[in-house]
Formats: C-alpha cells, structure tokens, sequence
C-alpha cells in the first residue's frame, strides 16, 4: 500500500520538467477528481489508523510500515486542502508524536529517530504550505477550540 502510494506521488503529483502537456493535464484530472471525492479523506484516514496502531510497537516491519505511512501523509500535504489534512491528520499525528516524546513510553528501537523525524517531516510540509500564513494559523487554532 505505501510503496503504491509513493509511486502515486512520482508518477502524478511530482512535478517533472520532461512531462507533456497530456501528461501534465491527465495528471490535473486525477488530482482534482481525488480532490472532489472522498478518495483523499478516505486515504487521509487510513494513513492515520496505521500510524496510530503502530506508533508504540517494537517490531520493526510494523515500525518501518509507520515511518511510510507518515512520509505518504507529508507527500499528501502540498497538495490536499490543508483544512482536511488538519482536521483527519493532526490529531493522529500529535497522539503519534506524543507516543514518542521522551519519558511517554520507552521505545527500545533504532526506528525511534525516523519516526520522529517522520513525524516532524509531516509538521514541517504543513507549515511551508503555500496558503495565506494568518487563515493557516486560525485553521491550525481551530482544532485546539
């Protein structure tokens, strides 16, 4: 599923010198129906879930599956509508980040910097986000209302 997802990202999202203007167009069209449906909330939602359920474990297939599924949820930030991201994925991401602050549990595991840095990857995507810097703000304070 994440490496399906990374290849989603490299084929339609990225953008790439070399496409042509049928390729760039075709892209557009499966970004903006993802956008127009609930594929993205869905999508958001499961990233979530695996995140969530494997934050705290110790094995390191289910670990590594976390770090992927976060580096797909930092891939998705620039170009979703971030009021979305905000209120299916921060929650998620702040019980993952939580799970991994020191003295919250300890995590006898060499992934405990990646997925830091997993979780600090997707923080860091929201906030270069192009969008108006005082709406980001106020969408950002409204989960905490």
């Amino acid at each position: 599923m994440v490496r399906g997802l990374k290849d989603l990202d490299i084929e339609v999202v990225m953008f790439q010198d070399g496409r042509s203007k049928n390729e760039i167009a075709h892209n557009t069209l499966i970004k903006d129906t993802m956008r127009a449906t609930n594929v993205i909330e869905n999508l958001l939602r499961y990233l979530c879930e695996q995140v969530v359920s494997r934050v705290s474990l110790q094995t390191p297939d289910e670990l590594q599956l976390c770090v992927g599924c976060l580096e797909c949820l930092s891939e998705l930030v620039g170009w979703i509508d971030v009021g979305l991201f905000i209120a299916v994925a921060l929650p998620s991401l702040q019980t993952a980040l939580q799970a991994l602050l020191p003295g919250a549990r300890e995590l006898s595991s060499p992934m405990q910097g990646p997925l830091q840095a997993s979780v600090f990857g997707c923080f860091a995507e929201l906030v270069k986000k192009g969008m108006d810097p005082e709406k980001k703000v106020c969408e950002l304070q409204s989960i905490y209302k």
